[in-house]
């Protein structure tokens, strides 16, 4: 009786985490859907201080922007989806960030990854707009920076290397608020006084 139930327990198991899977796959193998890293994936580790992976990716309009195009300016990336409770409730936080440093040399991007099946990006914007530039992203560029939890952060120095990460584990945007400010006023290029040499 014991290694009956047993057997089912496992059988269970094996239905709860196949079941995903299943649904991604289509008559001719496993489908293109977007693929949201599971428990047990290993996913790349992308360090402080090494270069951040390049991308080039579209805007809802069909605008391309490319990390590599951007260097000598702050890249601030929120890597982004549109079923993601925390991602919604923080976006205030990162358009307030971008309206801050709007006259700086700071870029912010929204990047939507793993997007539900019937989520309308152009609609969203229309009904929300928001102060950073929405790039529509893509699996590739979620392994490349290691994605495995949503919201994630990135903070990028004007030479492209990757100087601040943080995966949100909480939706108090406060103490977030403070470390991206921190991070970004960590790497933005000083403005140079122009009298101070007149005034040695």
């Amino acid at each position: 009786m014991r290694t009956q139930k047993l057997r089912l327990l496992v059988v269970v198991c094996l239905l709860t985490f196949t079941a995903p899977i299943r649904g991604l796959q289509t008559e001719a193998g496993f489908s293109t859907a977007p693929q949201r890293p599971r428990p047990w994936d290993k996913v790349k580790e992308v360090a402080i201080g090494s270069a951040a992976p390049d991308w080039r990716l579209k805007t809802v309009e069909g605008e391309t922007a490319a990390l590599s195009e951007l260097r000598g300016k702050v890249v601030v990336l929120d890597f982004w989806a549109n079923w993601c409770g925390p991602c919604r409730k923080l976006e205030p936080l990162f358009d307030q960030l971008a309206r801050e440093y709007q006259s700086k040399p700071v870029k912010f991007f929204t990047i939507s990854v793993w997007p539900d099946q019937d989520f309308d990006a152009r609609v969203y914007l229309k009904e929300r707009k928001m102060a950073t530039a929405f790039l529509i992203g893509d699996d590739p560029v979620a392994k490349d920076y290691g994605i495995w939890g949503l919201p994630t952060y990135f903070v990028i120095d004007p030479a492209g290397k990757v100087s601040y990460i943080h995966v949100l584990l909480s939706v108090d945007p406060e103490p977030l608020e403070k470390r991206l400010r921190e991070a970004i006023e960590r790497v933005l290029p000083k403005e140079q006084d122009d009298q101070s040499f007149f005034n040695k």
